[in-house]
């Protein structure tokens, strides 16, 4: 995916190996309630969640999730708002978005997830980076989600721990 383009890996009404009807699409515009009720439900950075820049997952006509590479200011991109309802879990639903976003991606690739799913993204290609080492648009919005992840971690009794990960360029 370059910078303002996004691509799809399934064709409507495409049923996989596992018998699930499930679509990775482009968001439209009609998406943006359901995208930003999702990050909000998540309680994820509700900041830049243009429908543009994000694909859905629709399985049997609901939309599941959805995931974004986020262009911030400095023309960093981030993969982020990443989400799938709770009801739709455990059917891989987050890689196939996560594999459709970077499918075409040249452009080197910053995450900020907890620190239980780190080696799971090295599947991509995904390795840690000291956050001194982020650019500065990414290294705000990581200093950001450890004081709300941390107030969150109290009241959730969970505790959550940002790792920021890169992806090389292509």
């Amino acid at each position: 995916m370059g910078a303002a383009r996004m691509i799809v890996n399934r064709r409507p009404g495409c049923v996989d190996d596992d018998g699930v009807d499930l679509t990775i699409r482009r968001a439209l515009e009609d998406d943006q309630p359901a995208i930003t009720a999702m990050v909000r439900r998540a309680r994820l950075n509700p900041a830049h969640l243009e429908w543009d820049r994000f694909l859905v997952a629709v399985l049997d006509r609901r939309t599941v999730g959805a995931g974004q590479l986020r262009l911030h200011s400095d023309s960093s991109l981030e993969l982020a708002s990443l989400v799938v309802e709770p009801d739709a879990r455990g059917l891989g639903i987050a890689s196939r978005i996560i594999e459709a976003l970077l499918a075409d991606e040249r452009a080197q690739v910053h995450t900020l997830i907890d620190r239980r799913y780190v080696d799971h993204f090295a599947r991509w290609g995904f390795v840690r980076v000291d956050p001194s080492l982020l650019p500065r648009s990414v290294h705000q919005t990581y200093r950001i989600g450890r004081v709300v992840t941390a107030v969150g971690s109290v009241l959730r009794r969970r505790r959550i721990r940002l790792v920021p990960l890169v992806r090389a360029a292509r």
